[in-house]
């Protein structure tokens, strides 16, 4: 039986069946209803719907954008993680990001400091997640300050530079039209983003501009994605 986890996931296993696509748009009235979410260019409306529209539409896809980086690194670290409307908050702990980062630079993560309650120590595993980049060279544009994640100053430019490092692997799974979000879940996130005055980054030329900064690169020889156990095949950065 087919169950349907928060923030629009339908699965059967989480990990190895992450996303089922819906039959149907859901109806637009009623703030608790899920959606997939589209730009309304009804004829009559003013210009101030428009902009609203289209507001709500890139938070939409930012949601998206979350439930991609979430599902990426399910695959890479084989476990669930938090639901979409609570991943940015896991993120702050730093302990998935250093997870993550153990994958590719071993050597570069020490011990990981876990606890339920979120303390400045949870801060050294945001590091070791940089000191990870370092090591594979990763370039520097993509990178976001250790307050943007454990202070949430700005998660977008966390969850902007997961998607520049999982382009080192294979073609990620677009889910932009796929994920369903009730009006109050992206109502809650434009109020968030303009109450910390962030701007959203731009995903859709992120692979070019990937390929751009590596290019720059005279050493590339460090990233090194290897195998981990005899149960995870890591030889490609992605799964």
């Amino acid at each position: 039986m087919t169950e349907v986890i928060n923030n629009n996931l339908a699965v059967n296993n989480p990990i190895n069946n992450p996303v089922r696509r819906s039959p149907s748009i859901l109806s637009n009235n009623g703030n608790n209803r899920r959606k997939k979410w589209t730009i309304n260019a009804a004829d009559g409306l003013n210009s101030d719907i428009m902009d609203e529209e289209r507001n709500k539409f890139r938070v939409y896809e930012y949601l998206c954008h979350v439930g991609e980086a979430k599902e990426w690194m399910e695959r890479m670290l084989k476990k669930e993680l938090a639901p979409i409307s609570e991943f940015e908050t896991q993120l702050q702990y730093g302990v998935t990001l250093a997870e993550l980062a153990r994958l590719f630079s071993e050597e570069s993560v020490k011990k990981i400091f876990e606890n339920e309650k979120l303390q400045f120590r949870h801060s050294d595993n945001i590091n070791y997640f940089f000191d990870a980049l370092r090591n594979i060279k990763f370039p520097e544009i993509f990178y976001f300050e250790t307050t943007d994640c454990y202070e949430k100053k700005n998660t977008p430019k966390v969850i902007y530079c997961l998607h520049a490092l999982r382009g080192y692997g294979k073609a990620v799974r677009d889910l932009v039209g796929k994920l369903e979000f009730t009006d109050k879940e992206v109502q809650a996130q434009m109020e968030s983003l303009k109450e910390n005055n962030i701007n959203l980054p731009t995903f859709n030329n992120l692979e070019n501009k990937l390929q751009e900064e590596l290019k720059k690169s005279d050493d590339t020889s460090s990233i090194n994605f290897e195998k981990k156990d005899d149960d995870s095949e890591l030889d490609e950065f992605g799964i």
